[in-house]
């Protein structure tokens, strides 16, 4: 009776052992994942956001430097969108991504589609974490950029200036291979502003003024790939109006002649001859009489 008992009770307590256990592995997983997640729960915000860009014709030399005040929590990870122009991009081989250690971080480089169908360039780095403040600094290409119209340049910084977080200070500084002056710049997103001259070079310092603005338009006069101070696409006006006088009478002329009936063409044609016979036989005359 005992040995039944035994091999009855023993696989019964072994089956509620095994349960439990498998229980206890389920409910340790589970709080993994929570821990994993709570990087979302950071507190930090950007106390300076710094964008350098100097121009190289119708590229930017782009070195962007973002300070982090990290208050709760330990950053590991961030990234910056950015809206190109329609002929813009961003050289992928020219990223590089470093901290104020000058510890160079992995990063990545993805185009994500946004709202409304935008296609953002992202560029998104990894740290091995930190808290407290951290300065990270990007530096890649932004091939065509600046866009070139009849009169003037501009440089579209589209979403440059966008953040999720809160931004204390944003200074943008533009390094320009001309002499510019304050009125030869329409910015409308601009702050307080100056321009300094450097070695030959001049540099347009703004704040920007809202941080939740997407998009800082700058329009330069006269166009920034133009040595001239006045302007060498204004030559093309006088080519334009020469052209004019010589293409607009022979434009009027074709479309006039195309609406001719038949009958005016042949007549318009045998007065002419008639005229060319009368001239030919004047010549004649008078060079027999020269004889």
């Amino acid at each position: 009776m005992k040995k039944k008992l035994y091999f009855i009770i023993v696989p019964i307590v072994l089956s509620l052992f095994l349960t439990n256990l498998s229980f206890g592995t389920a409910s340790t997983k589970e709080v993994s994942t929570t821990e994993t997640e709570s990087q979302d729960d950071l507190d930090y915000y950007v106390s300076r956001y710094l964008v350098v860009l100097e121009v190289d014709g119708l590229n930017l030399h782009a070195t962007i430097n973002i300070t982090y005040n990290v208050k709760e929590g330990i950053k590991t990870e961030g990234f910056k969108r950015f809206l190109t122009p329609s002929d813009g991009t961003i050289d992928r081989d020219t990223i590089e991504v470093c901290d104020d250690e000058n510890l160079e971080l992995e990063w990545d480089y993805k185009v994500v589609e946004g709202k409304k169908g935008k296609k953002f360039k992202e560029i998104s780095f990894e740290h091995p974490g930190f808290t407290g403040t951290k300065t990270i600094t990007m530096k890649f290409l932004m091939k065509k950029w600046i866009v070139e119209y009849f009169s003037y340049s501009q440089i579209e910084l589209r979403n440059i200036g966008t953040f999720k977080i809160d931004v204390k200070k944003a200074i943008y500084r533009i390094i320009f291979p001309r002499d510019y002056k304050l009125e030869d710049i329409d910015n409308s997103e601009s702050g307080k502003e100056k321009i300094d001259e450097h070695h030959d070079r001049f540099i347009y310092t703004f704040k920007q003024k809202d941080s939740i603005s997407s998009d800082i338009i700058i329009r330069c006069k006269p166009n920034l790939t133009d040595t001239d101070p006045t302007g060498s696409l204004n030559m093309l006006i006088p080519l334009c109006i020469i052209l004019s006088i010589i293409f607009i009478p022979i434009t009027a002329y074709g479309i006039w002649w195309s609406r001719l009936s038949i009958e005016e063409k042949i007549a318009i044609r045998e007065k002419r001859a008639s005229r060319r016979r009368s001239s030919g036989g004047c010549g004649g005359g008078c060079g027999g009489c020269g004889g």
